[in-house]
């Protein structure tokens, strides 16, 4: 792997800007918190959010799926490890 420009790592921190601003929206908040769930039911959850970002058609639904699933990996790697 190649080292990572700033400008790279400026587009990194906007997608864990991104992450965290919709980990905290009321709606997500109020679910309460993930380190509650069975990892198996967090898995799941990834694998549905996979699969809504591979039906995303416009850049917005690409953002928003992408984003999802990166938060639901999160979630995954923080209870199994």
């Amino acid at each position: 792997m190649t080292e990572i420009t700033e400008e790279r790592a400026e587009r990194i921190k906007g997608f864990t800007e991104a992450m965290l601003e919709k980990l905290n929206r009321p709606k997500n908040v109020a679910k309460g918190d993930w380190r509650d769930m069975d990892p198996r039911v967090l898995y799941d959850r990834l694998c549905e959010e996979v699969e809504e970002l591979k039906q995303a058609q416009s850049p917005e639904e690409i953002i928003e799926e992408a984003i999802d699933v990166a938060n639901f990996a999160f979630m995954f790697w923080d209870i199994v490890s």
